[in-house]
């Protein structure tokens, strides 16, 4: 794990006052078996695993790229046993689509201030309704999770589609999409973009070939 900037599951209940305990319950442990168990299953005794991540902050601005890493450290003993049972009673997709909420609470609230308000109903555009720390405003958020994509086209269209579907009921919102192996290096990556209604998005900058 990074020495760098750690983001602590621990940590949604205080991020996200309205409902971070709930959704700490509901999808920390399906995030530690996505990280430590399957797709990639690491030594034990290692409580962490680093995240690239791919996120725009504001809708119109080009694409940055920071690395983060997520720890467990703090998990209740008591959850050992729950792990082995969510690994044989939980679906693989159900797995990784609470994994992927969690990954998108915790980078909200780190890099855009973000704070989730409350769950939307099915075809409101988003999954959440969220505020930003000293705007007056709300957001919509849309979370998507991918098990494993070995070329990251998928990832990335999957996040296209996300971008588009946030904006089908509001005028501005946050696309995330995690993805627990990465192309072929395995790696976690995860997008949060925000997009705004009539906002001209900047392109990726393309890599120069040497």
């Amino acid at each position: 794990m990074t020495s760098g900037h750690v983001l602590e599951l621990m940590s949604l209940p205080t991020s996200h006052p309205q409902c971070g305990s709930l959704l700490l319950h509901q999808c920390g442990l399906a995030l530690i078996v996505r990280l430590s168990i399957d797709p990639t299953r690491v030594e034990r005794g290692i409580m962490g695993r680093e995240v690239g991540v791919n996120w725009v902050a504001n809708s119109g601005n080009a694409e940055a790229t920071c690395h983060r890493a997520i720890s467990w450290s703090g998990m209740p003993s008591s959850w050992d046993d729950l792990l082995i049972q969510w690994d044989i009673g939980i679906s693989q997709q159900e797995h990784t689509e609470k994994a992927s909420i969690a990954v998108m609470g915790l980078l909200l609230h780190d890099l855009v201030r973000g704070e989730i308000l409350k769950v939307l109903p099915i075809g409101s555009g988003g999954d959440y309704l969220a505020k930003i720390v000293n705007s007056a405003g709300k957001v919509q958020v849309e979370c998507s999770g991918i098990l494993s994509d070995e070329t990251g086209w998928e990832s990335r269209s999957v996040l296209n589609k996300k971008k588009a579907q946030v904006l089908t009921d509001c005028d501005d919102g946050f696309a995330s999409v995690t993805t627990f192996s990465h192309t072929q290096r395995g790696a976690v990556h995860s997008y949060l973009h925000r997009v705004c209604r009539g906002v001209v998005e900047a392109r990726p900058k393309k890599a120069r070939r040497r």
